[in-house]
């Protein structure tokens, strides 16, 4: 199972678009996709979904109302690879979730039954949205290319830095299922790690950050290449932070969100969707070559715990 976490520095960059639509273009693309919406000020991936019924949320976990995120999971896509973990419908900010609310919601998100799962955050920088977006396999920002957006940006992903520096990646604190040795390098890899409090990452595998440009081409400007040089600037010791995608200005969006079905799926040929279907295309060919090459490799090698 691989994590994406969505983060952003200021508002209206539109995370919850970009999760409701590629969750929809990796499940059609044959993957188990489950969105998690951890908004907690203003969940609205259900809407951008087209859930409107009454189903458990992640609040519920939070009250003990179902043991498990697993129990809140709806299914939206005829295929059964979409479903949805709404976010709450009472108010409750993710600045007041306690340390242990924290880990529970993070240990939970990593016990899903699913290939992908994709966490939509509120726009902000409390200490619990950036230890549950440090669990991400792929840590993503989201901008528009307005300049106050880019530099918010920057500044996110500096408080991400600093925040996994001092503390360690959360998923250091949060309980995973044991992980199957399949070469001794790598358990003397994460052995090594630990010895020098530096907490290893989700199954041993980096942390890979990227860039989601999103309603972008207003001003005729290169807008990849600004953001890239911007953010090296604003974060010197980032070795690679790649612009994963550009998802133009789009008129079809409004008639999408107006439906409450995503872009992918209501227009499928409109400029956001290939754009969208172009990154889901490129995920989902790297997440099944790892879980070919992860099952080569167990099968090789005697497994060591």
């Amino acid at each position: 199972m691989r994590v994406i976490t969505l983060g952003s520095g200021a508002g209206q960059a539109g995370k919850s678009f970009v999760a409701a639509n590629l969750g929809a273009a990796l499940a059609s693309r044959g993957l188990r996709t489950c969105l998690v919406d951890l908004d907690m000020a203003g969940a609205d991936l259900h809407l951008l979904s087209g859930c409107l019924a009454s189903v458990p949320t992640v609040v519920d976990l939070l009250r003990n109302r179902v043991s498990s995120l697993r129990e809140a999971m709806t299914s939206l896509h005829p295929s059964g690879n979409l479903h949805l973990i709404p976010g709450p419908r009472e108010s409750l900010r993710s600045s007041g979730l306690s340390q242990q609310e924290t880990n529970r919601l993070g240990t939970e998100i990593l016990r899903l039954p699913a290939d992908i799962v994709i966490i939509d955050f509120e726009t902000g920088v409390s200490q619990p949205l950036l230890d549950l977006f440090l669990i991400g396999d792929y840590q993503w920002v989201v901008t528009t290319e307005r300049d106050e957006a880019i530099e918010a940006s920057a500044s996110f992903l500096r408080r991400a830095r600093l925040r996994r520096t001092a503390k360690g990646s959360a998923s250091g604190q949060i309980e995973r299922r044991p992980r199957i040795y399949t070469s001794l390098d790598d358990l003397v890899k994460d052995m090594n790690a630990l010895r020098g409090d530096q907490l290893p990452t989700k199954d041993g595998i980096s942390i890979c950050p990227g860039l989601i440009l999103n309603r972008f081409g207003r001003d005729g400007v290169e807008p990849g290449k600004q953001l890239s040089e911007t953010l090296f600037q604003s974060i010197e010791e980032l070795d690679d932070f790649p612009v994963l995608a550009e998802i133009p200005e789009d008129p079809c969006v409004a008639s999408s969100c107006s439906s409450l079905e995503p872009l992918v799926l209501s227009h499928p040929g409109s400029p956001a969707s290939r754009a969208i279907s172009q990154l889901a295309s490129s995920l989902s060919d790297e997440v099944r070559a790892t879980a070919r090459n992860e099952a080569a490799a167990s099968l090789a090698e005697p497994a060591l715990i």
